[in-house]
């Protein structure tokens, strides 16, 4: 969750400035929120 808020900020910052985000930023936040994806999945199944 901590790389996710970071991600967070830095896509803000970008939304202020209008520089682009980056694509090794925005790979990153993808494989982290796949991460997170799969956490929630298992947690269901695992308390349903």
């Amino acid at each position: 969750m901590i790389t996710l808020d970071g991600l967070r900020k830095q896509r803000n910052l970008s939304d202020y400035s209008g520089d682009p985000v980056s694509e090794s930023m925005a790979q990153d936040a993808l494989g982290q929120a796949q991460f997170l994806i799969n956490d929630i999945t298992v947690w269901l199944k695992n308390n349903p």
